[in-house]
């Protein structure tokens, strides 16, 4: 494993560690069986949210839960 690998998993020398090598084509694969969007719409959490009068302005909303972090 590449050192820069290893410093970022930051484990124990005797963990155990599982790498996974995907084919290309087993990639392309799953990206085809993917939701369309007129499937996805279709399904009960699409819209979850849509009723909420707070997030009306989703931009706005961003800003306020991210300014304690950002000091804004």
């Amino acid at each position: 494993m590449p050192e820069a690998w290893r410093e970022r998993l930051a484990r124990p020398s005797d963990a155990r560690v599982t790498v996974r090598i995907e084919d290309e084509t087993e990639r392309q694969e799953t990206a085809a069986t993917r939701l369309t969007a007129g499937e996805a719409i279709e399904d009960p959490a699409f819209g979850i949210w849509r009723n909420r009068d707070d997030l009306a302005d989703v931009d706005a909303y961003l800003r306020k839960i991210r300014a304690p972090r950002h000091g804004c």
